[in-house]
């Protein structure tokens, strides 16, 4: 999930490329959400995220840029790191299941 205030389609091309997978792109470039929070007092982004982190065991990556071409090649490093330690933690959650058959 991509949460901002703008996205470039070559941030999308590059996590897709380095093997990761957007389900959701909540920011104003991106598309409409599939779910409608009604009758929240708080912010329907901040409620959404609160249900996921209280359902799944999330992995978050904040990136703060200021959007120039010039970042690009850090980006590129902190998503491949992400998508990284996001395939670590899978294959041991595979193992410790192996380990309780």
């Amino acid at each position: 999930m991509i949460i901002g205030s703008r996205c470039r389609d070559s941030l999308i091309k590059m996590v897709e490329e380095l093997g990761g997978n957007i389900l959701y792109n909540l920011t104003c470039t991106g598309i409409e959400p599939p779910f409608r929070l009604i009758g929240l007092l708080e912010d329907p982004i901040e409620a959404y995220i609160n249900i996921l982190l209280d359902q799944y065991p999330l992995h978050i990556l904040k990136l703060e840029t200021d959007y120039t071409d010039n970042s690009e090649v850090q980006i590129k490093t902190r998503i491949q790191a992400f998508i990284e330690s996001l395939k670590k933690s899978n294959r041991e959650l595979k193992s410790q299941n192996l380990e309780n058959v």
